[in-house]
């Protein structure tokens, strides 16, 4: 099966794996040098969640809309090994659609409904992308304040680069002489 991450006008779809890897790319090039990894999977696992079957369905047209965003922030939380402390990926991951939330959002019982199917998700996306989770979760270390700023300059990183890949795919199907960037 292929796992797409949008389809224009019935015609034209572009594969999820080549989304999550350009948001990944355009995260991590927009960002400070130091906080580059941890754009990077903030861009490979925003859309985690597109790899279930329901949300594929829904982008066909056969189902109803799923949230898609929360697997990602789900697989940061996992890797994260300080319980006490949310990574600053799950923050924007969740909240690139919503809005930035609040930690305890990440940790209730409607988040982890959300994210159902975080699993086969996974599992899919460590089959079609290499290198998918790393050995070590890449993470924003700094004072509370300078991480808070931090986050929200990685949260508008993400989203911009999110936006600008499917602007790109868009303007590409209507005019496919585009060249890429």
């Amino acid at each position: 099966m292929s796992y797409l991450a949008r389809i224009l006008n019935n015609t034209h779809s572009q594969l999820l794996q080549e989304h999550l890897k350009v948001v990944a790319r355009l995260t991590s090039t927009s960002l400070p040098k130091k906080f580059e990894q941890v754009g990077w999977y903030a861009g490979l696992w925003h859309d985690l969640g597109k790899y279930i079957d329901k949300w594929q369905k829904y982008l066909r047209g056969n189902s109803s809309r799923v949230n898609h965003s929360t697997q990602g922030a789900m697989l940061a939380l996992e890797l994260c090994e300080n319980p006490n402390i949310v990574p600053a990926i799950a923050f924007v991951i969740a909240g690139h659609h919503a809005g930035l939330k609040s930690p305890t959002r990440l940790e209730s019982q409607d988040f982890e409904i959300l994210g159902a199917n975080y699993n086969e998700a996974l599992h899919i996306a460590q089959q079609e992308i290499d290198n998918f989770v790393p050995s070590n979760l890449p993470d924003i270390n700094l004072p509370t304040l300078r991480r808070e700023f931090a986050i929200r300059m990685l949260f508008s990183a993400l989203v911009d680069a999110d936006r600008l890949d499917a602007m790109r795919f868009e303007q590409k199907c209507q005019n496919p002489h585009i060249m890429e960037v």
